[in-house]
């Protein structure tokens, strides 16, 4: 079971600056070589990661921290390696805060029974979970996700069967892949079309990837539509059709 430990007078989570971060990582290169490797790389062109950030309650690099990331699919990675109560409490708070801006968020942890301790639960209300070979996969309560109210102008298609469809002769450069997604899909994947004055402004993917779990593969927005909350409207959609229909969706995932 994972013992949490409450510091008492701590009511910060600091950032750690960047070089500190990577000069304290570097001292045991073999360990931290993926941590490093993402410090020194992150937003560089071709690169998943297109953000790191490390977070202790000093500001100052150690073992125990709390880490956010953000990579080229549009995803949160948060990982927690601390059992610092009052840490993990402010992480938890960011998350909340910040989660309807990605298409899904990861937390990684030390002990899967983290998602159950009061810390976690305090924040979050799980819905559904599954466990599996390589990983946990958890739904939260329908009331985690915002409410949605689409203008007027805007409206959400759901497309089955892609192989079947117009979409397996789309440009894949134009659209960033959708031909090779529609081509190597699954029956049972979904895709989301956002019609703006009933023309396609961009899609959100889903993969039926686990029993009943549905995993989004890519959200994509023509860059002359942008700026317009297009994707958010599709990751509310898709979890709140997720919910009409009983699947389970990796909003969050947690391993």
């Amino acid at each position: 079971m994972v013992k949490l430990i409450s510091k008492m007078g701590l009511n910060k989570m600091k950032k750690v600056e960047k070089l500190k971060a990577l000069n304290f990582f570097e001292k045991d290169i073999s360990k931290n070589l993926y941590i490093c490797d993402n410090l020194v790389n992150a937003g560089k062109s071709g690169y998943a990661v297109k953000t790191i950030h490390f977070y202790t309650s000093s500001g100052e690099p150690s073992n125990e921290y709390i880490s956010f990331s953000e990579n080229v699919f549009n995803e949160l990675i948060v990982e927690i390696n601390t059992d610092n109560a009052d840490l993990i409490s402010l992480a938890n708070k960011k998350i909340k805060s910040d989660f309807q801006n990605y298409s899904a968020v990861k937390i990684g942890t030390f002990d899967t029974s983290f998602f159950d301790t009061d810390l976690f639960k305090n924040y979050f209300t799980l819905n559904k979970l599954h466990i599996a070979e390589y990983g946990v996969f958890a739904n939260f309560n329908r009331d985690d996700i915002p409410k949605l109210k689409l203008p007027n102008n805007i409206n959400i298609e759901v497309v089955k069967k892609l192989k079947n469809t117009k979409y397996i002769r789309y440009n894949d450069k134009a659209w960033d892949g959708l031909k090779s997604i529609a081509k190597h899909s699954k029956d049972d994947d979904l895709l989301f079309i956002v019609l703006y004055d009933n023309a396609m402004a961009g899609y959100l993917a889903a993969g039926n990837s686990y029993k009943n779990v549905y995993d989004i593969i890519n959200v994509f927005i023509s860059p002359k539509q942008r700026g317009k909350s297009f994707g958010t409207f599709l990751t509310i959609y898709f979890s709140d059709y997720c919910y009409n229909n009983g699947y389970s969706f990796l909003r969050y995932c947690c391993f």
